[in-house]
């Protein structure tokens, strides 16, 4: 089993990251009126959030069906943190040249890493 742990070591890297980037990679100030990736990145930070405690229970839990468990959690907590910033879930800002887009790109990226580690826990 210790051959795993990188893995579960992966997916608490990519919670962690999820985390972090909108801080890093800054979504489009508001001025005003909030807008639309405001919203969608304040409910990142809450999947993010959960993630962690995901990937921390992941390294922690000794039993093969709690880690399957895990598995399945975090590959759901992926799979929403990729599906926020679409249009017809909660979206971000509609113009192209907006950083909004910068940090989606990386925040799809470290929810694939999180589908991934937790799909191989299941698996």
């Amino acid at each position: 089993m210790r051959s795993k742990e990188w893995v579960h070591g992966l997916a608490l890297v990519a919670a962690i990251a999820l985390l972090v980037l909108p801080y890093i990679f800054p979504v489009c100030p508001v001025e005003g009126k909030p807008m639309r990736c405001f919203f969608t990145y304040r409910a990142e930070f809450l999947f993010a959030w959960l993630a962690i405690l995901g990937a921390l229970l992941l390294l922690q839990a000794r039993q093969p069906e709690v880690k399957k468990i895990v598995g399945v959690f975090l590959v759901a907590i992926a799979a929403a943190v990729f599906i926020l910033p679409f249009s017809w879930s909660a979206g971000i800002c509609m113009h192209a040249d907006s950083a909004c887009h910068v940090t989606t790109g990386w925040i799809r990226g470290a929810s694939i890493l999180l589908a991934g580690s937790g799909l191989f826990t299941i698996w």
